[in-house]
Formats: structure tokens, sequence, C-alpha cells
């Protein structure tokens, strides 16, 4: 299984593509910071800390998640295929001191990429706990009409505050590339969609490219950037007002649009994949 399948799962060259890759849409990753590896160097892409200030080429997680993640979105050279390269890309680093996004930081986070004007906000991650004013900062974010793109956890057990007690956020479980529902991820009522999240290949810390980053933290960007390049189509087709309006529907429009998932174990049938091509059929009948 080639880690670039998802390109040809989502059916990206002919049914997005061929419009847009998400330039003028500005997407905000709140993670662990990004290394300088392959193409995610130099300045087009911006760190922050997450009280705002310029960061550093850094990635705090000793698994890299941050790089991989931003590689799934914002990668456009060979290895390495972005979903929405042409976007702009702004990394805050909410990670604290145990490794693991803090919950105030994230909070301040949201407020960053709100005020730097973010049109999506991808966090990989799940809390659990809404302390810190994470709600306020999400409902904010969602009010400004930003799509908030969450991942849904990895483990099926274990309960999240963070996505799962926040209205109006896309929650994002992970696809094998069969279009099955991975094992390991958890989906409940709160589960907008499904995106792949299998084997990915993706940038890695040490400069090479890796291909077993998986799970929902790697659907949560790939879902990112499918909202990217909707967001870039509805820009072009019916400027900022266009863009807004479908900002503000986007889960309801992804739950719409969604196709069945294969039939396989109890879960099947409780949420289903992304279909670019009918994602973006919807944004033409809105002209």
């Amino acid at each position: 299984m080639s880690g670039a399948w998802h390109l040809d799962w989502l059916d990206l060259e002919a049914q997005a593509w061929v419009h847009t890759r998400g330039k003028g849409i500005s997407v905000a990753l709140l993670d662990s910071g990004v290394a300088a590896v392959g193409d995610l160097r130099g300045p087009g892409l911006t760190r922050l800390t997450f009280s705002g200030r310029p960061g550093v080429a850094r990635d705090r997680s000793p698994s890299g998640h941050g790089t991989a993640v931003m590689g799934l979105m914002a990668s456009a050279q060979r290895g390495v295929v972005g979903v929405a390269p042409d976007a702009s890309y702004t990394v805050i680093d909410v990670y604290g001191a145990v490794g693991a996004p803090v919950a105030f930081r994230v909070a301040a986070g949201f407020k960053v990429a709100v005020e730097r004007g973010a049109d999506v906000i991808c966090c990989p991650f799940t809390l659990p706990r809404l302390g810190g004013g994470v709600l306020e900062a999400v409902q904010t974010a969602l009010e400004a009409g930003v799509v908030v793109v969450v991942a849904s956890g990895n483990e099926p057990a274990r309960a999240s505050a963070f996505p799962e007690r926040v209205e109006g956020v896309v929650s994002v479980a992970a696809v094998r590339s069969d279009g099955s529902l991975m094992p390991q991820s958890r989906i409940g009522p709160w589960t907008t969609i499904a995106a792949p999240g299998m084997r990915m290949s993706t940038w890695t810390t040490r400069d090479t490219v890796g291909t077993s980053f998986r799970g929902t933290s790697a659907a949560a960007p790939i879902l990112a950037g499918v909202a990217a390049v909707a967001l870039a189509r509805a820009l072009d087709l019916g400027g900022e007002s266009m863009r807004a309006q479908i900002g503000r529907s986007f889960p309801a429009r992804l739950r719409a649009s969604s196709r069945p998932l294969t039939q396989r174990g109890a879960r099947s049938g409780q949420v289903g994949g992304v279909d670019v091509g009918a994602l973006f059929a919807s944004l033409e009948d809105e002209t």
C-alpha cells in the first residue's frame, strides 16, 4: 500500500486540484511545532508560540507529531504531497513540558489564530477537559466563521471533552485504504466525518519521509486540507461572502455529501467518509 494512497482515495486531482490547491486560504495548526525539513523550511510557513510571538523551527514532540501533520497539509515535494499545498500556513506551538497540548495554551493558540485571520484551525489531538478557556476560545472561532477540525481520538473506550462536548467543530475519524474504519478510531454521535489515516507518507524530524504515521492525528490534517481547498473554491465561485457561508455550514455540508464506508465490524455505518467530488458539487449548486 502506497503511503500516498489518500490522494487517489480522495480523487483530489480530478475533483479539487483541477480548480484549486487552496490558494487564498489561511490554515493554522495547533500542535508541537514543525521542524525545518523538506519543503517545510523557509518563510512559507509561519511559526509562532501560543502567545503569538515568533517561534523557532523545532518540533517538541518526541514522535515529530507536528512535522508529520503539517506535511500532510502543506508539503508539495516529491514523496510528500499535501492536500492543500497552495494555502498559507501558521503553526502555533501549544505543547507543554509533558510533551502534549496544554489546555490554556490551546485556548491562547485559538485566539492567536483568529486574530491572524485563520480560515481553518487544525487540532490533531483531543483534550480530557475543557478548562483553561478552551470552550470559549473555540466558540469565538466558530462565531468568526472559522472551520475547526479536531481528531476524534485513537482509543475507542476513552472519552474526551474536546471534541466530544463542543458543538460545531468537525470531528474526524480515520479510515484505511479499503474505506473501512480503523479499529482504534473513536467514534460517536459527535463524529462528523472520516478521512484517510492509515500509513501516511509524510515528513519526519530526521528530514526523511516516513510511511507509518496513522490514526486520527493523520486524518485531521487530511480533512483540514480538504476544508482549505473547498473554501478556496468557494472563494473563487462567490467571493468572501460565499467563503464565509460555506465555512459556517461546513460540518453539515460534510455530513450531507459523505459516502458510505466499507462494512467491516459492528461500528460500520455509524459515520460516513469524506467525498470530495460530492462536496465540490454542493459548492457549485450554491452559485
